[in-house]
């Protein structure tokens, strides 16, 4: 019985149109019989039995190369989707690992369109598990250890979260600490350092004139930033592609770099921020905690 229901559920489509031919051709065929006139000699051959189980046949060929197409469609974007997962982690912690990172995305974004008509439930949960190892979300990483030092006088070890961190540069700045972004240094070559950071559009749409971000991030011993006002980061937004979440959000991916010669640079899109009044940030204050 269960073998029936499976068979019904994966084929109904073929057994309805069959079945809809079937009944057109037993109703036509009593016609036929029942009108035997000379005008009625080519239906008489369209619709004798052996034109019907050529028909039916050649219906279930077709059903059966459809389906194997759709089915080789599908393990193709699964083995590319896996394929795409293994390049992330391959390159995790590597060079040029954000230069892999924005190919893999702009791959994705090509299959989510792709996808937009198809109906295979997993494909769709698998797409969303890949697409979010491509997105930066620094709140992940809030309880990694990211400071320690012992004080001279009574030798006790301090340490510092992640967490830590960013609050103490949020109160220092008089900003809220969804606005201090962390991110790893990336190694690339011919940059002083490397940093990604992910934010979506209704974050950037939602701040106020008044508002500035800080991305930042440690460079051996040392942390390193900047610091854009907020309505510098709508316009660097506009002039940027952005990438789908999975929740359908856009994201922008902020690939933010600092030349040798000291300017910084969005390397993702290409764009010099000297445009768009990035101030370099001093983060002394944080020795003196």
């Amino acid at each position: 019985m269960e073998k029936v229901k499976l068979i019904l559920k994966n084929h109904w489509r073929l057994l309805f149109l069959e079945s809809v031919i079937v009944a057109i051709y037993v109703i036509i065929s009593l016609y036929v019989d029942s009108n035997q006139i000379q005008g009625f000699t080519i239906l008489s051959i369209l619709f004798s039995a052996e034109f019907f189980v050529a028909m039916i046949v050649a219906i279930a060929a077709i059903y059966s190369w459809l389906q194997s197409k759709s089915k080789s469609e599908y393990e193709k974007n699964l083995q590319m989707l896996k394929d795409i997962d293994n390049i992330r982690e391959f390159y995790r912690d590597k060079n040029d690992e954000l230069e892999i990172i924005g190919k893999c995305q702009e791959h994705i974004d090509y299959m989510r369109t792709d996808f937009k008509n198809n109906s295979d439930t997993f494909l769709e949960i698998y797409m969303d598990y890949v697409t979010s190892k491509f997105q930066n979300n620094d709140s992940d990483s809030d309880n990694e250890l990211i400071s320690k030092y012992s004080e001279q006088d009574s030798g006790e070890e301090k340490v510092f979260l992640l967490k830590d961190i960013k609050k103490l540069i949020a109160d220092t700045k008089k900003i809220p600490v969804k606005y201090v972004r962390y991110s790893k240094n990336y190694k690339e070559n011919g940059f002083l350092w490397s940093t990604w950071y992910s934010l979506d559009e209704k974050m950037i749409k939602d701040l106020s004139d008044n508002d500035c971000l800080i991305f930042f991030t440690k460079v051996d011993d040392v942390f390193k930033g900047v610091q854009f006002e907020a309505p510098q980061l709508k316009l660097l937004a506009r002039n940027m592609k952005p990438s789908n979440s999975k929740t359908g959000n856009k994201t922008f991916d902020f690939y933010i770099r600092q030349k040798d010669d000291g300017t910084f640079y969005e390397s993702r899109n290409g764009i010099e921020l000297s445009a768009y009044n990035v101030k370099k940030v001093n983060f002394d204050f944080l020795k003196q905690k």
